[in-house]
């Protein structure tokens, strides 16, 4: 595997709000039955099957309509990683809870999967946490206009997509190696442990692309998220 070196001058740093929209389109209740998703329906990138549910009995929270490679995400205490990625096509019999953000990607400059990865790592949900438990409320919550203070690097897409390849392929070794091993102390520690362990053994890179960016994904370094662009005048 040829793995290129880094190069800066080819990234851009994008607001989240300028890779995905969120969507609040309102479901048309044609049927007599719906499966409704609710935030304990989703849970660390999958999707429950949700609970159907005659339309007359449905609870007033549950309005959304989805599709196909929507991004699920909790509006309520980020550290819980309540979301995940729409996978069904047919996602017409399928109403979604009000406090889960339907995120729909519409840059054609950034990979789907690469940009999920970015916002469901672990370090950008505890800054998120954090912030949600600085709002004055009754509870820890975000909003789209707040998770839009907040911007990822984005490389060309080849790039993207050659990360997130790779990412995708360790995440299915760590699922792997967790269902081996199901009493792990710290799942996440050992993730991210692992991840680095398994590309320097394999790979046995330093200073190429993907190194880069498993350290922008999985780092808590100075910079690892950008606000208040632009990018140079994080030190």
């Amino acid at each position: 595997m040829e793995l290129k070196k880094y190069n800066a001058n080819h990234t851009q740093v994008l607001k989240i709000n300028q890779i995905v929209r969120t969507i609040s389109e309102t479901h048309k209740f044609d049927k007599d039955k719906l499966i409704a998703i609710n935030t304990s329906d989703v849970e660390n990138g999958v999707m429950g099957n949700g609970t159907l549910t005659f339309v007359d009995e449905l609870k007033g929270q549950f309005k959304k309509t989805i599709v196909k490679d929507d991004i699920l995400f909790s509006e309520i205490r980020p550290a819980n990683r309540r979301f995940a990625k729409v996978t069904t096509k047919n996602t017409k019999d399928y109403v979604v809870s009000t406090k889960l953000m339907v995120l729909r990607k519409y840059n054609e400059d950034v990979d789907l999967e690469y940009f999920y990865y970015c916002l469901t790592n672990q370090p950008f949900l505890d800054i998120l946490q954090r912030r949600a438990e600085n709002r004055i409320g009754s509870f820890p919550q975000i909003t789209f206009d707040l998770l839009s203070e907040y911007a990822f690097p984005i490389p060309p897409i080849s790039e993207q997509k050659r990360i997130s390849s790779v990412i995708s392929t360790l995440d299915k070794k760590i699922a792997l190696n967790r269902q081996i091993n199901q009493n792990l102390s710290n799942p996440q520690h050992s993730q991210i442990t692992f991840t680095f362990f398994f590309i320097l053994k394999k790979y046995k890179i330093v200073y190429s692309t993907i190194a880069i960016y498993l350290i922008i994904v999985f780092s808590q370094i100075k910079g690892l998220f950008y606000r208040n662009l632009p990018i140079h005048q994080k030190r």
